[in-house]
C-alpha cells in the first residue's frame, strides 16, 4: 500500500493483559499466550514441574541506568562505564508541557517488514544504496521500493537512517533519535517539514530529498522574479510550524536548535526542514506556567545567536529565528556568513564566537546592504536584519517573519 506519514494515535493505548506473561498457555487456558523471553529459563520440561517464578526489583528513575544493562554486557565492559544518559524528563523545577514530548509510538513492525537483504538481489526487485556517510551517529540509505506514495507499479525513493556500525548503543542520543522522530509525527500536518513513514530505535523512514540544496537554487533563482523570496517564505513557515507544534495559540514547546542551509530540503520542488535530533524540548515551570529556558547546547557559532555565543543558561525558541537569518544572509550574498570574504579573511572560530557575543554580524557585501534597488532582495534584507535583532526578547517570533514576507511577496506580485 501506498506509504503514507504518520498521524497521532486515535484513542487510548490499551493496557497490557498481565496474566499472558506469567506461564505459557496450556489447553485449559485459551486465554493464556506463550512469551518467550528468555529460554534457557523456560524449558519443555519445566511445563510439567512447578512453574518457579523470577522477579525483578523495579525502583523508581528519572531516566535509564547502567545497572540495566548488567545482565547484557560482561562486568568489565566498558560500555558500563561510560554510557551517557540522557537527561530527565522533569526537574525540580520544571515538567513536560505537553504529553506527546514524553511518549513513544515506534512502527517496528512495519520497519521489519522491509527486506533489506533481499534487495537488489532480482532485476524489478526494491534497491538499497548507502548515500549518506557524514552524518556523524547514522547512515543514511536510499530505498527504491515499489508503490510508495505513487502508484503501486512505479519505484519511489524513501530514507533509511540507521545507527553507524562503530556506535554502541547511547541512552542519550537514543533520546535524540526519539526525538527526531516524533518531532517529525507530531510535524505532520507541515508542507514545509519532511515526512516520516516510520520508525524504530536508531532507525528512521523519511521522503527522500530529490532536489538541489538551498544554496543552489538561490543561486539559480536569481534571474527568476521573485522566486528567492519565495524560498525565504517557505523556510520562515516551515520554523514557524515548527514553533507552534502544538497550535498557533499554544506557546512554543520545540526549538530546532539547528537552522542552516544543511538542514533545509528539496522535495518535490517544495522546501522542507530536515534533522530534529537535537532538537529541544521545551519545559514549563511547575509554579508561574512559564516556559522554561534551556542552557546553550553547542559551541559552533558560526549559526549560533548572541545569547547562544554567550553560553546563556535560558534560551528560548527565538535562538531558531537568528540562525534563520544567515539562511536569508546565504540568498541575497551569494555565500554562508562568516567566510572568507570578510575583510580580513575568514575569521578563526574563536574569532567568531567573541564577535558574535558582542552582536557583530558577519560582513554583508556593500550592493546588498545599502545599494540594491531590487525590491525581492530589500525584503529579504528586512527580514534578515529583523531576525539579527540581538535582543530575543524583541526578536520577532518565525510567524511575524513570515507573515510579512507573504505581505512583500503578494505586493509584489501585484506590481509584477
Amino acid at each position: 500500500e501506498p506509504l503514507e506519514p504518520l498521524s497521532a494515535p486515535m484513542g487510548s493505548v490499551p493496557t497490557l493483559d498481565e496474566s499472558w506473561y506469567r506461564y505459557a498457555s496450556s489447553d485449559e487456558d485459551d486465554n493464556g499466550r506463550e512469551v518467550s523471553i528468555a529460554p534457557r529459563l523456560f524449558t519443555t520440561s519445566s511445563l510439567d514441574e512447578e512453574v518457579h517464578s523470577h522477579s525483578i526489583e523495579l525502583y523508581p528513575a528519572d531516566f535509564t541506568d547502567n545497572t540495566q544493562y548488567y545482565g547484557v554486557f560482561d562486568s568489565d565492559d566498558e560500555h558500563l562505564s561510560r554510557m551517557e544518559l540522557r537527561d530527565p524528563y522533569e526537574t525540580e523545577e520544571c515538567e513536560p508541557m505537553s504529553d506527546w514530548q514524553v511518549t513513544y509510538h515506534p512502527s517496528c513492525n512495519g520497519m521489519h517488514e522491509i527486506a533489506l537483504e533481499h534487495m537488489g538481489a532480482q532485476t524489478f526487485e526494491d534497491d538499497v544504496q548507502l548515500f549518506g556517510t557524514k552524518g556523524y551517529w547514522r547512515h543514511a540509505w536510499r530505498l527504491d521500493v515499489l508503490g510508495g506514495q505513487s502508484a503501486a507499479d512505479d519505484r519511489e525513493p524513501i530514507v533509511l537512517k540507521t545507527l553507524k556500525y562503530e556506535h554502541s548503543f547511547e541512552d542519550a542520543h537514543f533520546e535524540h533519535d526519539r526525538i527526531d522522530a516524533v518531532a517529525m509525527e507530531r510535524l505532520t500536518s507541515s508542507p514545509h517539514v519532511i515526512n516520516v513513514f516510520g520508525f524504530c530505535g536508531h532507525s528512521v523512514l523519511t521522503e527522500y530529498a530529490d532536489g538541489k540544496r538551498v544554496g543552489e537554487l538561490a543561486d539559480k533563482s536569481k534571474k527568476v522574479p521573485l522566486a528567492r523570496l519565495k524560498i525565504a517564505r517557505d523556510i520562515a513557515n516551515g520554523l514557524a510550524d515548527v514553533h507552534s507544534i502544538d497550535g498557533e495559540d499554544q506557546p512554543s514547546s520545540f526549538v530546532h536548535l539547528d537552522i542552516n542551509p544543511a538542514n533545509v530540503v528539496s522535495i518535490g520542488g517544495t522546501l522542507k526542514l530536515n534533522d530534529f535530533n537535537i532538537g529541544i524540548l521545551l519545559q514549563r515551570n511547575k509554579t508561574s506556567g512559564e516556559t522554561c529556558g534551556f542552557p546553550a547546547q553547542y559551541p559552533n557559532p558560526q549559526w549560533r545567536s548572541p545569547e547562544e555565543a554567550r553560553n546563556s543558561q535560558h534560551l528560548t525558541e527565538k535562538v531558531d529565528v537568528f540562525s534563520m537569518g544567515h539562511i536569508f544572509f546565504r540568498l541575497i550574498c551569494g555565500h554562508e556568513p562568516w567566510n572568507k570574504l570578510e575583510p580580513n579573511g575568514k575569521p578563526a572560530k574563536e574569532e567568531i564566537n567573541e564577535k558574535v557575543q558582542k552582536g557583530v554580524l558577519p560582513f554583508i557585501p556593500e550592493h546588498v546592504m545599502n545599494e540594491t534597488k531590487d525590491k525581492e532582495v530589500v525584503a529579504i534584507r528586512e527580514a534578515m536584519m529583523n531576525c539579527y535583532t540581538v535582543d530575543p526578547k524583541e526578536r520577532p517570533s518565525a510567524r511575524k517573519v513570515a507573515d510579512e514576507l507573504q505581505r512583500v511577496l503578494d505586493k509584489l506580485t501585484l506590481e509584477a
